[in-house]
């Protein structure tokens, strides 16, 4: 019987531990099972306490003669005594919250979610307790939060290294409900994501996450992914460090992103239904969705939630409404919502424009209206405002790409890498 044990707390992110042994150590030294820094934990001793199971099938708590005691629910631990699920434990007064939880026999729902948590209380992995995961993960970590979901990355028990995990988030799908047909649209693009992250990580398309599973089921209030985790930062948090860095390294990862972009758009499958289908657009290319990976330094492009496809496919999205990120849309894309190329290489001019400014984008106006209004009226600011040291031909590639005239941008990703590729530091 596994053991649930999330722990909470304004200065750490929400984690939540799977334990699967008898007993599990808490404190500050390194021969415990869970461990607390010594520095941001400094009221945990280095041996606070034990949780172990009882006959009974149970688990009980015991402090181990802690310097500042563990308290139970806000009472005083005295000697050993039983746990009950959604019990809460503080070590120390003013130290970590960590809420207790288990599988019971008879428990229906085997996620988090059913249980009546406190919304005070640390908030746990919701699928912690869901079908196998205690047997395969050991560890879970907060990471994101996005409009349909949450991202949690969590460790492998058989191999230890991280992945990420992608879910629907149930209080969606509840509100959904209330409109069938929205509820059915949400699932089916969330079911559309993993279907085509996965269709585009099993031909190897580089520069794109793997996919490793999908499953869940909205009857049990959840869907999830499970992806390759990029452990690496965000093109976003780079935007204010572009003078630390050569324009060439910039380049390399645009290219890199263009290449990603270049292989979904030029993607052919047949679906379920037997239809030839044809290009994968992403449609919410910017900053925040290009992670350059750690180990290798290579840009991926992630969070395909709202991606739509060119040739064959159902339309996900009402006809009037448009979905991506108003900053980063071309101007047409607003008046008919097709889903073209343009979308994602209107997204990575605008991309390229913010890294190779700092931060500033290319046009004016705090709203859809006013910035189609900029770019109708030929008003972009140069990117040689905010920097003077970049090639001129670099300069006029973004400035084009950031044309109101479709027809005189570069038309294809595969432009795009091939020119930017000339100016990135290899």
């Amino acid at each position: 019987m596994a053991l649930c044990l999330a722990l909470g707390g304004d200065a750490r992110p929400p984690t939540t531990y799977i334990c699967t042994a008898d007993q599990v150590r808490l404190g500050r030294s390194s021969d415990n099972d869970i461990i607390f820094d010594p520095d941001h934990d400094a009221g945990v001793s280095r041996h606070h306490a034990v949780i172990r199971k009882n006959a009974q099938g149970g688990w009980n708590i015991h402090d181990l003669d802690s310097r500042h005691g563990t308290l139970r629910n806000g009472w005083p631990v005295k000697g050993e005594e039983p746990l009950s699920p959604r019990d809460v434990l503080r070590l120390g007064t003013t130290g970590p919250q960590i809420l207790v939880l288990w599988r019971r026999k008879s428990d229906k729902d085997t996620s988090t979610y059913s249980m009546g948590l406190d919304p005070a209380a640390p908030q746990p992995f919701p699928l912690a307790l869901y079908r196998d995961f205690p047997d395969r993960f050991s560890v879970f970590q907060k990471i994101g939060t996005g409009g349909y979901g949450e991202v949690w990355r969590g460790r492998t028990r058989r191999s230890a290294e991280w992945v990420a995990v992608k879910f629907l988030r149930r209080e969606l799908l509840r509100s959904a409900m209330q409109d069938r047909e929205e509820a059915e649209r949400i699932i089916r693009r969330f079911r559309r994501e993993a279907e085509l992250t996965q269709r585009l990580a099993a031909s190897r398309v580089k520069g794109i996450a793997r996919m490793d599973e999908a499953g869940g089921n909205p009857d049990e209030g959840f869907l999830y992914m499970i992806l390759e985790y990029v452990d690496g930062k965000s093109l976003e948090r780079l935007v204010g460090q572009w003078r630390d860095f050569p324009y060439g390294r910039f380049c390399r990862y645009m290219a890199q992103t263009a290449e990603a972009l270049s292989a979904a758009h030029r993607f052919e499958w047949v679906d379920m239904h037997g239809r030839q289908c044809r290009g994968i657009v992403h449609r919410d290319v910017k900053p925040s969705n290009i992670l350059i990976r750690k180990r290798d330094d290579h840009a991926v492009l992630c969070d395909f939630g709202i991606a739509g496809i060119e040739v064959g496919g159902d339309r996900l999205t009402r006809s009037h409404v448009c979905v991506s990120t108003f900053r980063y849309t071309a101007p047409e894309v607003f008046r008919t919502n097709a889903i073209t190329p343009s979308t994602d290489l209107w997204g990575l001019a605008v991309t390229a424009y913010v890294m190779f400014s700092g931060g500033y984008y290319p046009y004016d106006g705090a709203t859809a209206r006013d910035v189609i209004n900029e770019v109708d009226a030929g008003r972009l600011i140069p990117l040689t405002d905010y920097r003077g040291d970049l090639p001129p031909e670099l300069v006029d590639l973004i400035h084009r790409g950031l044309s109101p005239h479709p027809a005189f941008r570069p038309e294809t990703a595969a432009e795009w890498a091939d020119r930017l590729w000339v100016f990135a530091e290899v």
